[in-house]
């Protein structure tokens, strides 16, 4: 049945969840025993990398380790836990000697005092969801549980940060061999065996699917994590966690599929570029500023090519980028109303030929301060649009030369971008700036 379902998966490409566009099997490289999963090679690329000590309460000097190997044998779901020596390998958490005598027992791990204390995360490589949505996690496993147990995470932000998915529940064991302790610890429901095993104590391969969030859609570093923890009160019980057979499916490929977006300074402006390599029912593209990373808002529109299978280059010039930090993202919109938002793209502009030198703070709530440099003593204005370009604000100003500044209040302003031009004989300098309240 394993064998039918990856052939399947192969030719095809789907599952029961849709378009499988992310695999791990731990078959890439040598499953011998004691194989460390920190460096293990991914099915997709990169490597497989461990963090130790994640919560900072220190590690026993024999903490349990992450192990990839065929000690425990990555078998089918709804089968007992067993050795496959060389074979189909597994991801799992073992001791490192003492058990068996050499390290790596398969999902047998020690717990018998302060040594063995263990606190390690293994983290997958960057895993790229670019032009898919309705993300689905998927894999085989074996887990004990009670206070020893396993966390599983997520990052959408390549490790940056991690956010946990809710907890694996113990599989059933395949036979007890202490009821009192099974019962205690929960591992074996009743009736108390779910499959008799000639070897006894082993777990039985269970399926597991998790839902991922939007963020994980339609970027080029997802990761996938297991955060192992046991203590060293000599009260743990096999087996600890085993994985195998992961994937991640799509149930929604996006309707654009879009690469290299980025922005460049270009005449003192920047120029927002994409490219599209397919386009389904595309309506346009909404350019979306910020000056903080978090607060945006629309500075303009690109129209879509509707439907293609071309590579289509797109670009959109700011001409007036605000001093300092300027952040850009693109908003998709399909024809029937359906949104992607892009990654977030930066760019910093310390180049200006106006004579505004800085406005502050930016984002703004109640007043704003403009900072403008004259070259002489001369009577101006300025005049204050809003992104539409309308005028909803103007005064006459006096500049002193040298270094002016002007308190503008903008308590009766909404929420939004807004532009600052200020007038002074032939020189005319335009700035952005934004309310937030």
């Amino acid at each position: 049945m394993k064998l039918s379902l990856l052939i399947i998966n192969i030719l095809f490409g789907f599952s029961v969840f849709g378009q499988v566009i992310w695999t791990e099997d731990f078959d890439t490289g040598s499953s011998a025993r004691g194989t460390l999963a920190n460096g293990y090679p991914a099915t997709s690329g990169g490597n497989w990398t461990q963090t130790n000590n994640v919560l900072g309460g220190g590690e026993g000097a024999s903490a349990n380790q992450w192990y990839v190997s065929g000690e425990e044998c990555g078998n089918a779901v709804n089968t007992c836990g067993s050795v496959c020596s060389n074979g189909d390998g597994s991801l799992h958490v073992s001791a490192i000697g003492g058990l068996c005598g050499t390290p790596d027992c398969g999902a047998a791990y020690d717990a018998t005092n302060a040594s063995n204390i263990t606190d390690k995360r293994i983290e997958s490589p960057n895993i790229n969801t670019v032009s898919y949505g309705g993300l689905t996690l998927s894999f085989n496993y074996i887990a004990a549980q009670g206070d020893d147990r396993v966390f599983p995470y997520y990052s959408c932000n390549g490790g940056a940060t991690w956010n946990a998915l809710p907890l694996m529940p113990a599989t059933q064991c395949c036979s007890c061999l202490d009821a009192f302790v099974c019962g205690f610890f929960g591992i074996c429901c009743a009736p108390q065996t779910q499959q008799s095993c000639a070897s006894g104590g082993q777990g039985y391969w269970t399926a597991r699917n998790y839902a991922l969030p939007v963020c994980a859609e339609n970027i080029t570093n997802l990761k996938i994590a297991f955060h192992w923890i046991n203590d060293g009160d000599g009260a743990g019980s096999d087996p600890s966690i085993a994985i195998d057979d992961m994937s991640i499916s799509s149930t929604i490929p996006l309707a654009v599929d879009m690469i290299d977006l980025n922005v460049v300074a270009r005449n003192n402006q920047h120029v927002v570029q994409w490219k599209t390599l397919t386009e389904e029912n595309n309506d346009y593209f909404e350019i979306e500023h910020s000056l903080n990373g978090t607060d945006f808002n629309p500075i303009g529109t690109i129209k879509g090519a509707g439907n293609s299978t071309e590579l289509i280059s797109y670009e959109f010039i700011d001409r007036v980028p605000s001093l300092g930090d300027n952040y850009y993202r693109l908003k998709q919109v399909d024809r029937d109303n359906t949104i992607t938002i892009s990654k977030i793209i930066h760019a910093y502009n310390n180049l200006t030929t106006s004579g505004i030198v800085k406005i502050y703070p930016n984002p703004a709530k109640e007043i704003v301060s403009i900072e403008y440099n004259s070259i002489k003593e001369i009577d101006s204005r300025y005049i204050v649009l809003d992104n539409l370009g309308r005028q909803i604000d103007a005064s006459a100003i006096h500049f002193e030369k040298g270094i002016n500044t002007i308190a503008l209040n903008i308590q009766n302003y909404t929420d939004g971008s807004y532009f600052l031009r200020i007038i002074d004989g032939e020189n005319v300098s335009i700035q952005r700036f934004m309310v937030t309240k």
